[in-house]
């Protein structure tokens, strides 16, 4: 979307995952990962099937995320294969998040019940910000929604908005201007197909 500046000014991977209670972030349990890879666009996401000992579910979160148990169950894959794959794509890597700790517990929940130690760690996104990208980043983020139209109900998306978060932080100018582009080859694209 946002072309060669995107992947040259962040090459980190960023995380969200979704849990199955949003009211308290000490329970639950993670029903869906996303990832968005090395500033390069792709996303790595993936919806947990609920483990055996996994039982409670609240269902305010499933009306937030739109995702149903009975979905998770016929749609989720194991927790084993989604850990497994995590090791495979970030070895020895740290994902950043903007709710690192929360991330943190339900990945710790993900590869115990999966019987694997994790090849990667989590830290908080204010690791790789500066002052200035800090101090602004919840309007960064409004201003990325805005301009966007996304919406964090998915964990893949989530992670996109937190990069695209991230792009914004860096510099404004830069990705307004080539959002703006986009849009506009969108449009124009869009009317020459009318």
């Amino acid at each position: 979307t946002y072309g060669d500046w995107s992947s040259d000014v962040c090459s980190s991977d960023l995380l969200d995952i979704i849990p199955s209670n949003t009211i308290d972030d000490k329970a639950g349990y993670p029903i869906e990962l996303g990832v968005a890879m090395n500033g390069n666009g792709l996303t790595f996401a993936k919806l947990v099937r609920p483990a055996t000992c996994w039982t409670e579910w609240n269902e305010e979160s499933e009306r937030l995320h739109g995702c149903s148990r009975q979905k998770l169950i016929t749609d989720g894959e194991p927790a084993r294969k989604i850990a497994k794959e995590l090791n495979q794509l970030f070895p020895n890597q740290t994902l950043y998040s903007e709710h690192w700790q929360r991330d943190q517990r339900h990945l710790d929940r993900l590869y115990e019940v999966a019987g694997i130690v994790p090849q990667l760690k989590v830290e908080c996104i204010k690791r790789i910000l500066n002052k200035t990208q800090s101090k602004a980043w919840s309007s960064s983020r409004r201003r990325v929604l805005e301009l966007t139209g996304l919406s964090p109900r998915r964990a893949d998306t989530s992670a996109l908005i937190t990069r695209s978060t991230y792009l914004y932080s860096l510099a404004p100018q830069t990705f307004e201007s080539r959002f703006a582009f986009k849009r506009d080859s969108d449009y124009q694209q869009n009317m020459t197909a009318a």
